[in-house]
Protein backbone atom coordinates (compact mmCIF):
# COMPACT_ATOMS: atom_id res chain seq x y z
CA UNK A 1 0.00 0.00 0.00
CA UNK A 2 1.48 3.36 -1.05
CA UNK A 3 1.35 6.28 1.37
CA UNK A 4 1.78 10.03 1.20
CA UNK A 5 3.54 12.25 3.70
CA UNK A 6 0.14 13.47 4.91
CA UNK A 7 -0.98 9.90 5.58
CA UNK A 8 2.18 9.29 7.61
CA UNK A 9 1.69 12.55 9.54
CA UNK A 10 -1.87 11.58 10.45
CA UNK A 11 -0.54 8.59 12.41
CA UNK A 12 2.00 10.67 14.34
CA UNK A 13 -0.24 13.36 15.84
CA UNK A 14 0.53 12.28 19.42
CA UNK A 15 4.22 13.17 18.96
CA UNK A 16 5.91 16.56 19.15
CA UNK A 17 6.56 17.36 15.51
CA UNK A 18 6.67 19.99 12.78
CA UNK A 19 5.05 19.51 9.38
CA UNK A 20 6.47 20.93 6.16
CA UNK A 21 4.28 19.16 3.62
CA UNK A 22 2.83 20.52 0.40
CA UNK A 23 -0.91 20.11 -0.13
CA UNK A 24 -0.24 18.17 -3.31
CA UNK A 25 2.25 15.70 -1.79
CA UNK A 26 2.02 12.53 -3.85
CA UNK A 27 0.83 9.15 -2.59
CA UNK A 28 3.86 7.22 -3.89
CA UNK A 29 5.78 6.02 -0.80
CA UNK A 30 6.20 2.25 -0.54
CA UNK A 31 8.29 1.87 2.65
CA UNK A 32 10.66 3.58 5.09
CA UNK A 33 14.44 3.59 4.43
CA UNK A 34 17.48 5.03 6.14
CA UNK A 35 19.12 5.79 2.81
CA UNK A 36 17.79 7.39 -0.33
CA UNK A 37 15.58 5.17 -2.53
CA UNK A 38 12.97 6.03 -5.12
CA UNK A 39 9.36 6.24 -3.87
CA UNK A 40 10.34 5.76 -0.23
CA UNK A 41 10.16 7.75 2.98
CA UNK A 42 13.74 8.48 4.01
CA UNK A 43 14.41 8.68 7.76
CA UNK A 44 17.47 10.58 9.00
CA UNK A 45 18.52 12.38 12.15
CA UNK A 46 19.53 15.96 12.82
CA UNK A 47 20.70 16.63 16.33
CA UNK A 48 18.08 15.31 18.77
CA UNK A 49 15.38 15.24 16.08
CA UNK A 50 14.35 12.73 13.45
CA UNK A 51 13.50 13.92 9.94
CA UNK A 52 11.30 11.91 7.62
CA UNK A 53 11.20 13.20 4.05
CA UNK A 54 9.77 12.23 0.67
CA UNK A 55 12.56 10.88 -1.57
CA UNK A 56 10.79 12.26 -4.65
CA UNK A 57 10.39 15.75 -3.14
CA UNK A 58 12.68 16.55 -0.21
CA UNK A 59 10.67 19.70 0.55
CA UNK A 60 8.00 17.45 2.07
CA UNK A 61 9.29 16.81 5.59
CA UNK A 62 8.11 15.69 9.01
CA UNK A 63 10.38 16.71 11.91
CA UNK A 64 9.85 14.55 15.02
CA UNK A 65 11.47 16.16 18.01
CA UNK A 66 13.52 14.52 20.77
CA UNK A 67 13.71 11.05 19.26
CA UNK A 68 16.58 8.75 18.38
CA UNK A 69 17.24 7.55 14.86
CA UNK A 70 16.41 3.94 15.76
CA UNK A 71 13.10 4.91 17.35
CA UNK A 72 12.24 7.17 14.42
CA UNK A 73 12.92 4.47 11.86
CA UNK A 74 10.81 1.92 13.74
CA UNK A 75 8.03 4.47 14.18
CA UNK A 76 7.78 5.43 10.51
CA UNK A 77 7.94 1.81 9.35
CA UNK A 78 5.20 0.93 11.84
CA UNK A 79 2.98 3.45 10.05
CA UNK A 80 3.39 1.52 6.78
CA UNK A 81 2.66 -1.74 8.62
CA UNK A 82 -0.42 -0.25 10.31
CA UNK A 83 -2.00 0.89 7.06
CA UNK A 84 -1.28 -2.44 5.35
CA UNK A 85 -2.83 -4.35 8.26
CA UNK A 86 -5.83 -2.03 8.15
CA UNK A 87 -6.53 -2.49 4.46
CA UNK A 88 -6.02 -6.27 4.71
CA UNK A 89 -8.56 -6.45 7.53
CA UNK A 90 -10.95 -4.21 5.59
CA UNK A 91 -10.86 -6.61 2.63
CA UNK A 92 -11.50 -9.55 4.90
CA UNK A 93 -14.53 -7.91 6.51
CA UNK A 94 -15.95 -6.77 3.17
CA UNK A 95 -15.83 -10.33 1.89
CA UNK A 96 -18.69 -11.01 4.34
CA UNK A 97 -20.31 -7.56 3.93
CA UNK A 98 -19.51 -6.61 7.54
CA UNK A 99 -19.88 -2.88 6.99
CA UNK A 100 -20.14 -1.92 10.64
CA UNK A 101 -16.84 -3.65 11.39
CA UNK A 102 -15.26 -1.77 8.45
CA UNK A 103 -16.39 1.57 9.90
CA UNK A 104 -15.20 0.59 13.39
CA UNK A 105 -11.77 -0.30 12.03
CA UNK A 106 -11.60 2.89 9.98
CA UNK A 107 -12.11 5.16 12.97
CA UNK A 108 -8.53 4.31 13.98
CA UNK A 109 -7.45 5.79 10.63
CA UNK A 110 -9.57 8.94 10.46
CA UNK A 111 -10.20 9.67 14.15
CA UNK A 112 -13.46 11.34 13.18
CA UNK A 113 -17.10 10.18 12.93
CA UNK A 114 -17.79 8.09 9.80
CA UNK A 115 -21.02 7.27 7.96
CA UNK A 116 -21.56 4.70 5.21
CA UNK A 117 -24.70 4.80 2.99
CA UNK A 118 -25.94 2.51 0.25
CA UNK A 119 -27.17 3.74 -3.13
CA UNK A 120 -30.62 4.52 -1.67
CA UNK A 121 -29.10 6.75 1.05
CA UNK A 122 -29.79 4.16 3.74
CA UNK A 123 -27.28 4.16 6.60
CA UNK A 124 -25.36 0.88 6.47
CA UNK A 125 -22.97 1.71 9.31
CA UNK A 126 -21.91 4.61 11.51
CA UNK A 127 -19.21 5.19 14.11
CA UNK A 128 -20.35 3.77 17.45
CA UNK A 129 -17.91 5.57 19.74
CA UNK A 130 -19.92 8.82 19.83
CA UNK A 131 -23.03 9.60 21.87
CA UNK A 132 -26.09 11.29 20.42
CA UNK A 133 -25.51 14.20 22.78
CA UNK A 134 -22.04 14.72 21.29
CA UNK A 135 -23.20 14.53 17.70
CA UNK A 136 -26.50 16.43 17.71
CA UNK A 137 -29.96 16.06 16.20
CA UNK A 138 -29.05 14.95 12.66
CA UNK A 139 -26.82 12.13 13.91
CA UNK A 140 -29.60 11.00 16.28
CA UNK A 141 -32.08 11.11 13.40
CA UNK A 142 -29.93 8.90 11.20
CA UNK A 143 -29.32 6.48 14.06
CA UNK A 144 -33.06 6.14 14.71
CA UNK A 145 -34.48 6.19 11.17
CA UNK A 146 -31.56 4.87 9.13
CA UNK A 147 -31.60 7.77 6.64
CA UNK A 148 -30.52 11.42 6.61
CA UNK A 149 -33.24 14.02 7.03
CA UNK A 150 -34.45 15.93 3.98
CA UNK A 151 -32.66 19.04 5.30
CA UNK A 152 -29.34 17.21 5.52
CA UNK A 153 -29.84 15.66 2.09
CA UNK A 154 -30.46 19.08 0.56
CA UNK A 155 -27.52 20.57 2.47
CA UNK A 156 -25.19 18.00 0.95
CA UNK A 157 -26.52 18.73 -2.53
CA UNK A 158 -26.62 22.52 -2.45
CA UNK A 159 -24.31 23.81 0.31
CA UNK A 160 -21.02 22.43 -0.95
CA UNK A 161 -18.02 24.36 0.33
CA UNK A 162 -15.62 22.99 -2.29
CA UNK A 163 -14.58 19.82 -4.07
CA UNK A 164 -11.30 18.15 -3.19
CA UNK A 165 -10.29 15.54 -5.78
CA UNK A 166 -13.10 12.96 -5.58
CA UNK A 167 -14.48 14.27 -2.27
CA UNK A 168 -17.00 16.99 -1.55
CA UNK A 169 -16.82 19.26 1.50
CA UNK A 170 -20.07 20.63 2.92
CA UNK A 171 -21.72 21.80 6.14
CA UNK A 172 -23.07 18.69 7.91
CA UNK A 173 -26.26 20.37 9.16
CA UNK A 174 -27.68 23.81 9.87
CA UNK A 175 -27.55 23.20 13.62
CA UNK A 176 -24.01 21.80 13.69
CA UNK A 177 -20.70 23.62 13.33
CA UNK A 178 -19.10 20.48 11.88
CA UNK A 179 -18.09 20.23 8.25
CA UNK A 180 -18.25 16.93 6.44
CA UNK A 181 -16.30 15.32 3.62
CA UNK A 182 -18.23 12.95 1.38
CA UNK A 183 -17.42 10.80 -1.62
CA UNK A 184 -19.80 8.86 -3.87
CA UNK A 185 -19.02 5.16 -4.32
CA UNK A 186 -19.39 4.30 -7.99
CA UNK A 187 -19.35 1.03 -9.88
CA UNK A 188 -19.65 1.07 -13.68
CA UNK A 189 -20.79 4.72 -13.61
CA UNK A 190 -23.61 3.97 -11.16
CA UNK A 191 -23.63 5.28 -7.60
CA UNK A 192 -23.98 2.33 -5.22
CA UNK A 193 -23.13 4.12 -1.98
CA UNK A 194 -21.55 7.10 -0.25
CA UNK A 195 -18.88 7.51 2.43
CA UNK A 196 -19.04 10.58 4.68
CA UNK A 197 -16.58 11.69 7.37
CA UNK A 198 -17.32 14.50 9.82
CA UNK A 199 -14.66 17.01 10.87
CA UNK A 200 -15.08 16.74 14.64
CA UNK A 201 -11.96 15.61 16.53
CA UNK A 202 -9.27 16.42 13.96
CA UNK A 203 -9.12 18.89 11.07
CA UNK A 204 -9.14 17.40 7.58
CA UNK A 205 -6.03 17.35 5.44
CA UNK A 206 -4.94 15.84 2.13
CA UNK A 207 -4.16 12.55 3.86
CA UNK A 208 -7.83 12.13 4.79
CA UNK A 209 -8.85 12.61 1.17
CA UNK A 210 -6.35 9.97 0.04
CA UNK A 211 -7.43 7.52 2.73
CA UNK A 212 -11.07 8.11 1.87
CA UNK A 213 -10.36 7.31 -1.78
CA UNK A 214 -8.59 4.08 -0.75
CA UNK A 215 -11.55 3.00 1.37
CA UNK A 216 -14.08 4.00 -1.30
CA UNK A 217 -12.20 1.88 -3.83
CA UNK A 218 -12.45 -1.16 -1.54
CA UNK A 219 -16.19 -0.58 -0.95
CA UNK A 220 -17.14 -0.34 -4.63
CA UNK A 221 -17.46 -4.00 -5.54
CA UNK A 222 -19.13 -5.29 -2.30
CA UNK A 223 -21.77 -2.56 -2.44
CA UNK A 224 -22.45 -3.25 -6.11
CA UNK A 225 -22.68 -7.00 -5.52
CA UNK A 226 -24.84 -7.00 -2.45
CA UNK A 227 -28.53 -6.92 -3.22
CA UNK A 228 -30.73 -4.61 -1.19
CA UNK A 229 -32.90 -6.36 1.38
CA UNK A 230 -35.89 -4.63 -0.17
CA UNK A 231 -35.09 -5.40 -3.78
CA UNK A 232 -38.04 -7.78 -4.01
CA UNK A 233 -40.28 -5.04 -2.65
CA UNK A 234 -39.21 -2.62 -5.37
CA UNK A 235 -40.16 -5.23 -7.95
CA UNK A 236 -43.72 -5.52 -6.66
CA UNK A 237 -46.26 -3.55 -8.67
CA UNK A 238 -48.11 -1.17 -6.35
CA UNK A 239 -50.26 0.26 -9.16
CA UNK A 240 -53.22 -1.89 -8.13
CA UNK A 241 -53.19 -0.35 -4.64
CA UNK A 242 -52.71 3.12 -6.13
CA UNK A 243 -55.77 2.53 -8.31
CA UNK A 244 -57.82 1.72 -5.21
CA UNK A 245 -56.58 4.94 -3.66
CA UNK A 246 -57.70 6.83 -6.77
CA UNK A 247 -61.09 5.08 -6.85
CA UNK A 248 -60.46 3.50 -10.25
CA UNK A 249 -60.64 -0.12 -11.32
CA UNK A 250 -57.81 -2.46 -10.40
CA UNK A 251 -56.40 -5.77 -11.52
CA UNK A 252 -57.75 -8.41 -9.12
CA UNK A 253 -54.94 -10.84 -9.84
CA UNK A 254 -52.26 -8.21 -9.13
CA UNK A 255 -54.07 -7.12 -5.98
CA UNK A 256 -54.35 -10.70 -4.74
CA UNK A 257 -50.61 -11.19 -5.25
CA UNK A 258 -49.80 -7.90 -3.47
CA UNK A 259 -52.02 -8.70 -0.49
CA UNK A 260 -50.39 -12.11 -0.19
CA UNK A 261 -46.92 -10.54 -0.38
CA UNK A 262 -47.75 -7.94 2.29
CA UNK A 263 -49.63 -10.52 4.41
CA UNK A 264 -52.71 -8.33 4.27
CA UNK A 265 -56.29 -9.52 3.91
CA UNK A 266 -59.14 -7.96 1.99
CA UNK A 267 -61.35 -7.50 5.08
CA UNK A 268 -58.70 -6.16 7.45
CA UNK A 269 -59.12 -2.67 8.94
CA UNK A 270 -57.14 0.11 7.26
CA UNK A 271 -56.18 3.72 7.85
CA UNK A 272 -54.48 6.26 5.57
CA UNK A 273 -52.02 9.01 6.47
CA UNK A 274 -51.34 11.85 4.10
CA UNK A 275 -48.00 13.68 4.03
CA UNK A 276 -47.55 17.02 2.31
CA UNK A 277 -43.91 18.00 1.99
CA UNK A 278 -43.09 21.68 2.46
CA UNK A 279 -40.54 22.48 -0.18
CA UNK A 280 -40.03 24.84 -3.08
CA UNK A 281 -40.95 23.53 -6.51
CA UNK A 282 -37.35 23.32 -7.76
CA UNK A 283 -36.17 21.04 -4.93
CA UNK A 284 -39.41 19.13 -4.34
CA UNK A 285 -39.01 16.23 -6.84
CA UNK A 286 -35.59 15.22 -5.50
CA UNK A 287 -36.60 15.44 -1.85
CA UNK A 288 -39.83 13.58 -2.54
CA UNK A 289 -38.02 10.62 -4.10
CA UNK A 290 -35.49 10.62 -1.28
CA UNK A 291 -38.08 10.83 1.52
CA UNK A 292 -40.21 8.10 -0.07
CA UNK A 293 -37.45 5.59 0.68
CA UNK A 294 -37.11 6.88 4.26
CA UNK A 295 -40.83 6.40 4.83
CA UNK A 296 -40.85 2.88 3.44
CA UNK A 297 -38.02 1.88 5.76
CA UNK A 298 -39.68 3.37 8.84
CA UNK A 299 -43.30 2.25 8.34
CA UNK A 300 -42.82 -1.50 8.44
CA UNK A 301 -45.89 -3.44 7.35
CA UNK A 302 -47.37 -0.39 5.62
CA UNK A 303 -47.47 0.66 1.99
CA UNK A 304 -46.21 4.12 0.96
CA UNK A 305 -47.56 5.52 -2.30
CA UNK A 306 -46.83 8.60 -4.37
CA UNK A 307 -49.61 10.00 -6.52
CA UNK A 308 -49.37 12.43 -9.43
CA UNK A 309 -49.52 15.64 -7.42
CA UNK A 310 -46.01 16.57 -6.33
CA UNK A 311 -45.08 16.56 -2.66
CA UNK A 312 -48.01 14.40 -1.52
CA UNK A 313 -47.42 10.89 -0.19
CA UNK A 314 -49.87 8.40 1.32
CA UNK A 315 -49.14 5.75 3.94
CA UNK A 316 -51.63 2.86 3.99
CA UNK A 317 -51.66 1.20 7.40
CA UNK A 318 -53.02 -2.28 7.99
CA UNK A 319 -54.38 -2.17 11.53
CA UNK A 320 -54.30 -5.95 11.85
CA UNK A 321 -50.51 -6.02 11.37
CA UNK A 322 -49.84 -2.63 12.99
CA UNK A 323 -52.40 -2.00 15.74
CA UNK A 324 -52.11 0.99 18.03
CA UNK A 325 -50.20 4.20 17.43
CA UNK A 326 -46.73 2.90 16.50
CA UNK A 327 -46.95 4.09 12.87
CA UNK A 328 -48.45 7.43 13.83
CA UNK A 329 -45.76 7.99 16.46
CA UNK A 330 -43.06 7.15 13.92
CA UNK A 331 -44.48 9.65 11.42
CA UNK A 332 -44.74 12.35 14.08
CA UNK A 333 -41.15 11.68 15.07
CA UNK A 334 -40.08 12.04 11.44
CA UNK A 335 -41.95 15.35 11.25
CA UNK A 336 -39.74 16.77 14.01
CA UNK A 337 -36.78 16.66 11.61
CA UNK A 338 -38.47 17.03 8.21
CA UNK A 339 -40.78 19.75 6.93
CA UNK A 340 -44.16 18.20 6.18
CA UNK A 341 -47.82 18.33 7.22
CA UNK A 342 -49.57 15.15 8.38
CA UNK A 343 -53.24 14.12 8.42
CA UNK A 344 -55.01 10.81 9.08
CA UNK A 345 -58.29 9.21 8.02
CA UNK A 346 -60.67 7.20 10.14
CA UNK A 347 -60.10 3.46 10.28
CA UNK A 348 -62.34 1.34 8.08
CA UNK A 349 -62.79 -2.29 7.17
CA UNK A 350 -62.08 -3.48 3.64
CA UNK A 351 -59.31 -2.84 1.12
CA UNK A 352 -61.82 -1.69 -1.52
CA UNK A 353 -62.75 1.37 0.56
CA UNK A 354 -59.31 3.00 0.44
CA UNK A 355 -60.45 5.77 -1.89
CA UNK A 356 -62.90 7.01 0.77
CA UNK A 357 -60.15 6.97 3.39
CA UNK A 358 -57.89 8.92 1.05
CA UNK A 359 -60.64 11.49 0.57
CA UNK A 360 -60.85 11.86 4.35
CA UNK A 361 -57.09 12.44 4.69
CA UNK A 362 -57.27 14.96 1.81
CA UNK A 363 -60.25 16.71 3.41
CA UNK A 364 -58.47 17.06 6.76
CA UNK A 365 -55.48 18.60 4.97
CA UNK A 366 -57.62 21.01 2.95
CA UNK A 367 -59.60 22.08 6.00
CA UNK A 368 -56.43 22.70 7.99
CA UNK A 369 -55.08 24.95 5.24
CA UNK A 370 -58.44 26.68 4.87
CA UNK A 371 -58.74 27.64 8.53
CA UNK A 372 -55.07 28.37 9.20
CA UNK A 373 -53.30 31.45 7.91
CA UNK A 374 -49.83 30.85 6.42
CA UNK A 375 -48.22 32.41 9.49
CA UNK A 376 -49.96 29.90 11.80
CA UNK A 377 -49.47 26.75 9.69
CA UNK A 378 -46.16 26.06 11.39
CA UNK A 379 -48.19 25.41 14.56
CA UNK A 380 -49.56 22.15 13.13
CA UNK A 381 -46.46 21.19 11.12
CA UNK A 382 -45.43 18.74 13.86
CA UNK A 383 -48.89 17.39 14.69
CA UNK A 384 -51.27 14.98 13.02
CA UNK A 385 -54.62 16.47 12.02
CA UNK A 386 -57.24 13.75 12.30
CA UNK A 387 -60.26 13.54 10.03
CA UNK A 388 -62.18 12.62 13.19
CA UNK A 389 -62.03 16.28 14.21
CA UNK A 390 -63.25 17.35 10.75
CA UNK A 391 -65.92 14.67 10.31
CA UNK A 392 -68.87 16.78 11.47
CA UNK A 393 -68.17 19.46 8.89
CA UNK A 394 -67.63 16.83 6.20
CA UNK A 395 -70.94 15.10 6.95
CA UNK A 396 -72.81 18.39 6.91
CA UNK A 397 -71.27 19.72 3.69
CA UNK A 398 -70.59 16.61 1.59
CA UNK A 399 -74.08 16.38 0.09
CA UNK A 400 -73.52 12.71 -0.70
CA UNK A 401 -75.25 10.17 1.50
CA UNK A 402 -73.39 7.30 -0.15
CA UNK A 403 -70.01 8.71 0.86
CA UNK A 404 -71.28 9.78 4.26
CA UNK A 405 -71.56 6.20 5.46
CA UNK A 406 -67.75 5.90 5.40
CA UNK A 407 -67.38 8.96 7.63
CA UNK A 408 -69.82 7.90 10.34
CA UNK A 409 -68.56 7.70 13.88
CA UNK A 410 -66.34 4.58 14.21
CA UNK A 411 -68.05 3.40 17.41
CA UNK A 412 -71.50 3.68 15.85
CA UNK A 413 -70.36 1.78 12.76
CA UNK A 414 -68.93 -0.98 14.91
CA UNK A 415 -72.12 -1.31 16.95
CA UNK A 416 -74.14 -1.37 13.73
CA UNK A 417 -71.99 -4.19 12.32
CA UNK A 418 -72.42 -6.19 15.53
CA UNK A 419 -76.18 -5.74 15.29
CA UNK A 420 -76.24 -6.93 11.68
CA UNK A 421 -73.94 -9.87 12.33
CA UNK A 422 -75.13 -11.15 15.73
CA UNK A 423 -78.56 -9.55 16.06
CA UNK A 424 -76.99 -7.61 18.93
CA UNK A 425 -79.18 -5.00 20.68
CA UNK A 426 -76.44 -2.75 22.08
CA UNK A 427 -76.85 -0.15 19.32
CA UNK A 428 -80.66 0.07 19.71
CA UNK A 429 -80.29 0.36 23.49
CA UNK A 430 -77.68 3.10 23.13
CA UNK A 431 -79.77 5.04 20.57
CA UNK A 432 -82.81 4.93 22.84
CA UNK A 433 -80.66 6.08 25.76
CA UNK A 434 -79.39 9.08 23.78
CA UNK A 435 -82.83 9.97 22.40
CA UNK A 436 -84.12 10.14 25.96
CA UNK A 437 -81.44 12.62 26.96
CA UNK A 438 -79.45 9.86 28.69
CA UNK A 439 -82.20 9.48 31.26
CA UNK A 440 -82.10 5.98 32.73
CA UNK A 441 -85.68 6.20 33.98
CA UNK A 442 -87.21 7.21 30.62
CA UNK A 443 -85.07 4.73 28.70
CA UNK A 444 -85.97 1.86 31.04
CA UNK A 445 -89.65 2.67 30.68
CA UNK A 446 -89.51 2.83 26.88
CA UNK A 447 -87.58 -0.44 26.61
CA UNK A 448 -89.59 -2.13 29.37
CA UNK A 449 -86.44 -2.99 31.29
CA UNK A 450 -85.58 -3.00 34.97
CA UNK A 451 -83.36 -0.06 35.78
CA UNK A 452 -80.49 -2.27 36.97
CA UNK A 453 -80.65 -4.26 33.73
CA UNK A 454 -80.48 -1.06 31.72
CA UNK A 455 -77.56 0.24 33.78
CA UNK A 456 -75.69 -2.99 33.10
CA UNK A 457 -76.33 -2.77 29.36
CA UNK A 458 -75.36 0.90 29.14
CA UNK A 459 -72.15 0.24 31.07
CA UNK A 460 -71.29 -2.57 28.64
CA UNK A 461 -71.84 -0.19 25.71
CA UNK A 462 -69.77 2.56 27.32
CA UNK A 463 -66.93 0.12 27.99
CA UNK A 464 -66.88 -0.92 24.34
CA UNK A 465 -66.61 2.65 23.01
CA UNK A 466 -63.16 3.74 21.82
CA UNK A 467 -64.00 7.45 22.11
CA UNK A 468 -65.03 9.28 25.27
CA UNK A 469 -68.76 9.93 24.94
CA UNK A 470 -68.73 12.68 27.58
CA UNK A 471 -66.93 14.92 25.07
CA UNK A 472 -69.36 17.43 23.52
CA UNK A 473 -67.97 17.09 19.97
CA UNK A 474 -68.03 13.30 20.21
CA UNK A 475 -71.65 13.30 21.37
CA UNK A 476 -72.69 15.60 18.51
CA UNK A 477 -70.76 13.41 16.06
CA UNK A 478 -72.44 10.26 17.42
CA UNK A 479 -75.91 11.80 17.22
CA UNK A 480 -75.33 13.01 13.66
CA UNK A 481 -74.01 9.58 12.66
CA UNK A 482 -77.05 7.88 14.14
CA UNK A 483 -79.34 10.23 12.23
CA UNK A 484 -77.54 9.61 8.93
CA UNK A 485 -77.59 5.86 9.57
CA UNK A 486 -81.36 6.08 10.14
CA UNK A 487 -81.84 8.02 6.88
CA UNK A 488 -79.73 5.54 4.92
CA UNK A 489 -81.77 2.62 6.22
CA UNK A 490 -85.12 4.32 5.61
CA UNK A 491 -84.19 5.22 2.03
CA UNK A 492 -82.99 1.71 1.33
CA UNK A 493 -79.48 2.80 0.43
CA UNK A 494 -77.19 -0.28 0.69
CA UNK A 495 -74.74 0.03 3.55
CA UNK A 496 -71.50 -1.44 2.23
CA UNK A 497 -69.87 -1.15 5.61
Amino acid sequence: MKLSMWMIANRLTSFDMELHIKNDAKQVLKSARQVYANDCAVVTSRGSNVICYDASDVANQIIIKNMSMTQGMELVQSVFDFYQDWIDEIKQQLADFHYQKVIDLSWNVFHNPILLFNGNHQVLAMSRCYSEQEMGAEWSYMKEFGYPSMENFQSMRSNSLRDVEHAQLFAFSKTSAMNAMSSPIRFQDKICGRLTILEKDRAFNQGDVELMNILVNELRLPLAEQKSEDQSLSEVNFDCLGNLLDGTGTNIQSLTFLLSYLKWHENDYYKIYKIKIQEQADTLPVKERFFLETLRRNTSGCCVLKREKGGELYVVQNLHLNPGSVIKDSLLNLSQYNRFFLTESLEFQGIYHLNFLREQADYAMELSFLYQSPSHRKDFAHTCISFYDCAMEYLITSGNLGKSMYALHPDILRLWREREKDNDDKLDTYICYLENGRSLKKTAEQLHLHRNTLVYRINKVQESLHYQSNNLYTMDYIRLSIRILYILEKRGIPLNI
